[in-house]
């Protein structure tokens, strides 16, 4: 991390083609996979989405040589964030589905909750709500169930910004805050708590509570 931060953007990159060169000659698919995948990451980061894509299906074909089922899951998910970035909500949404079933056939509660969340800031980034409220409860029933009390809170939070956009009363929306507040007031989480009172405020603020 101390060598990306100190390496200009041009420079990472060239030292990610030596390293996927080097790797390619010795023959090492693992070390291969894994300089691919960071090459796609970093043209994601300079707003290269296109060819951000081209490394990540690179990176997917030798996951799938490998059989390397958790990595599959992971570029699945970075191909859709990279397809949503560009507008593209329609291949957005085949991945992180590509994503989620194959989290759900492993019975990976986990990556299922993450595909779950990324389907939901899809269709929110779109601005379809109701959708992305369809899928945020989803993703917030999967938290509670597995008890990781620190993505109920996130869940909650993300589903009050989202209900915040359509209701034509607050209630509800006052209710997933004060919610996710004692989730992070239980984990002594401070930057969440911070957050969260920020999106009450902008709640009051909507009901003219001044």
């Amino acid at each position: 991390n101390l060598i990306k931060m100190r390496l200009r953007p041009a420079v990472r990159l060239k030292w990610l083609e030596s390293a996927l060169q080097a790797s390619k000659n010795t023959k090492d698919t693992e070390a291969e996979m894994c300089h691919l995948l960071n090459a796609g990451l970093e043209h994601g980061e300079q707003g290269s989405y296109a060819q951000s894509i081209e490394y990540f299906q690179q990176t997917l074909e030798l996951a799938k040589q490998l059989n390397k089922r958790d990595d599959e899951g992971v570029i699945f998910r970075h191909i859709g964030i990279a397809y949503s970035a560009m507008g593209d909500i329609a291949r957005s949404l085949e991945f992180h589905q590509k994503e989620l079933d194959l989290a759900v056939s492993r019975g990976d509660k986990e990556n299922e909750g993450k595909a779950l969340a990324s389907m939901g800031n899809v269709h929110k980034r779109a601005g379809n709500f109701p959708q992305a409220i369809e899928f945020f409860q989803r993703w917030l029933a999967i938290a509670q169930g597995t008890a990781d009390q620190r993505t109920e809170g996130q869940a909650l939070k993300i589903l009050a910004d989202t209900t915040m956009e359509i209701a034509d009363e607050m209630d509800s929306v006052l209710d997933l805050y004060l919610k996710s507040l004692r989730v992070f007031q239980a984990l002594k989480d401070r930057h969440s708590e911070a957050v969260v009172f920020k999106g009450l405020g902008f709640a009051h603020l909507k009901m003219s509570n001044y």
